[in-house]
């Protein structure tokens, strides 16, 4: 295994049958058959860069080029392919192999990088910890679900604004009053109730904030209790910014439902809008 500038180089490049290569992490996404066939309709070898493959227990596993080796396949059914390839790697090493080459190629993480992540970075993986300690947790494809997060980037943005204390805490509140609800889970929300969080943290109280999602009637927390939200959000037209527009709304719902000496003050929220 070679490393040049902190990052992972192949040890060779070489040609290999298309038949002893296989997917192997379980963040890669399969590739859609549409794709896979438009590749392989305009297909020239020439062309087509190097897979970057792993070779560890006597198996070649692909990192990266699924589509491509299953292009080649369609167009020649013996085919080979050109690999770089990386030996003597760790699973752990494979997957950071992955989040290098998936960076390389994008301004920002998908998914299937978080994913990965999750299996070698120190910080996301404290963040996930954060998570499942308070009860929720997380998945990579699909959107917010109960108790149930389909927004990496968001909470490491959030984890990233806020540090350690307060994202775990913050959490702990979202919990207590949503009750793992999934529209309190979604990135619009989440951004808004940590900005909300972070400037009146020191003022909630809890009993006051679940007034603002229980419905009186049901007794249960309702998705017309956040369209309400949204309703005060969108008022709000001193900034576009998602998050410090339902922190508005946040606010406002929040004093409409607590008790008149609860109330928090406006002047306190100014400190968002710069």
């Amino acid at each position: 295994m070679k490393r040049k500038n902190g990052l992972f180089v192949p040890d060779s490049t070489e040609v290999l049958s298309c038949k002893i290569l296989h997917a192997k992490l379980k963040c890669q996404k399969t590739p859609k058959e549409a794709d896979v066939r438009q590749l392989a309709s305009t297909w020239e070898d020439k062309l087509c860069d190097p897979i970057h493959v792993s070779y560890r227990d006597g198996q070649y596993g692909i990192v990266e080029g699924q589509k491509r080796k299953l292009a080649k396949m369609m167009v020649d059914s013996e085919g080979t392919i050109v690999c770089h390839i990386y030996r003597d790697m760790t699973e752990k090493d494979e997957y950071q192999l992955f989040s290098q080459l998936n960076n390389s190629k994008r301004t920002y993480g998908t998914n299937e990088d978080y994913e990965a992540r999750s299996q070698f970075d120190p910080k996301w993986m404290y963040v996930i910890e954060c998570i499942e300690k308070v009860g929720f947790s997380i998945v990579y494809s699909g959107g917010a679900k109960e108790n149930t997060f389909g927004c990496a980037a968001t909470l490491e943005e959030i984890y990233d604004e806020i540090g350690d204390v307060d994202f775990i805490n913050m959490l702990t509140v979202l919990k207590d009053v949503c009750n793992g609800f999934k529209y309190s889970l979604q990135a619009s929300f989440l951004k808004g109730f940590m900005k909300f969080y972070s400037i009146y943290k020191s003022s909630i109280i809890d009993k006051e904030l679940i007034k603002v999602f229980i419905d009186k009637d049901t007794k249960n927390i309702l998705k017309s209790s956040f369209d309400k939200i949204r309703g005060k959000a969108n008022t709000y037209t001193q900034t576009k910014d998602v998050g410090i527009k339902i922190a508005f709304g946040l606010l406002m719902r929040y004093n409409e439902c607590c008790s008149k000496k609860n109330k928090l003050a406006f002047g306190t929220f100014d400190s968002l809008v710069k």
